[in-house]
């Protein structure tokens, strides 16, 4: 965690300050998240909020030996991510496309990445920091059903 707390001003009819680490339950923290975004009042000199993709890899067989109620609570969570506005989706087939030179367009069927796990799904959400942006993810399905997140800053491109 940061050395200082990092507040966030909720929106007007949101009452008080709210530091990260206090905040005891999920849902509070995407409830004040989702305020302020939606709000687009910031304090002056606050965090920037940035987006991060996530990707998540798991295999059907370990998703079913994973604990009903478990699964349960994290598509509880999948759900509060989508309300407070994540982009969220399950993998379809991936093709791979080259343009070498701008020249020669070239696709073909398959993933280029490889991994020990299948893709599962992307989401896309909004958070002040890396470390925020895990704290949010590590609840969901991949996380919680012996899978993998991986959570990539979304850089802007010059």
């Amino acid at each position: 965690m940061p050395e200082s707390p990092r507040a966030l001003r909720p929106p007007e009819g949101v009452d008080g300050w709210c530091d990260v680490r206090t905040v005891e339950r999920d849902d509070e923290l995407l409830v004040l998240l989702r305020s302020v975004l939606a709000s687009g009042q910031y304090q002056s000199g606050g965090p920037a909020v940035a987006k991060f993709v996530i990707i998540g890899y798991g295999s059907q067989e370990d998703y079913d030996r994973t604990d009903v109620a478990v699964r349960d609570q994290a598509h509880a969570h999948d759900a509060r991510l989508r309300e407070a506005g994540a982009e969220m989706g399950v993998a379809g087939s991936p093709v791979q496309v080259r343009n070498h030179n701008g020249t020669d367009m070239t696709v073909k069927s398959g993933s280029f990445m490889s991994s020990a796990l299948p893709v599962a799904g992307f989401t896309i959400i909004e958070a002040a920091t890396q470390e925020e942006a895990v704290h949010i993810v590590s609840k969901t399905p991949c996380a919680v059903a012996h899978g993998v997140v991986e959570v990539w800053p979304l850089q802007e491109s010059p």
